[in-house]
């Protein structure tokens, strides 16, 4: 969670500093690049750093992080589920259409397939790896 959460600080912060490059790597030409897009970037940027503050108050060994960590994996997993059709959806519609390169959504339907398939491994094949808070007495 810890790795996760820091690819998102880092990549929302490209995205709030530099919207114009971060779109140049997904559009299909440079003409979209316009105050409007630069502007809903750094938006999504905001919600990724939103999105983020959960993972990280799941960091500590405390009853409430503990308790929260399956939550917060099915909440990220399914806005991130949801995402992945719709970039298919968009590569669907052509260059044209969606003005992504399907490279770029091709590579953004894989990068959050790939957490979707590893939420789902670890809230239902690994539950365990998420930990459970258990009461130490004194004396024990």
């Amino acid at each position: 969670m810890a790795i996760e959460a820091a690819f998102n600080v880092f990549g929302a912060i490209g995205m709030i500093l530099a919207p114009d490059y971060v779109l140049s790597l997904m559009v299909s030409s440079p003409s979209q690049i316009t105050p409007l897009a630069v502007s809903l970037t750094q938006w999504l940027a905001a919600v990724v750093l939103a999105l983020t503050a959960p993972l990280v108050l799941c960091l500590p060994n405390t009853r409430r992080a503990v308790e929260s960590r399956a939550t917060t994996y099915w909440t990220l997993g399914v806005g991130e589920g949801f995402l992945v059709p719709m970039f298919l959806w968009q590569m669907g519609k052509g260059e044209e259409g969606s003005g992504f390169t399907k490279q770029a959504l091709v590579a953004s339907a894989v990068q959050l397939g790939g957490l979707v398939g590893w939420r789902l491994y670890v809230l239902l094949g690994r539950p365990e790896w998420l930990g459970r808070y258990r009461d130490v007495k004194k004396g024990e």
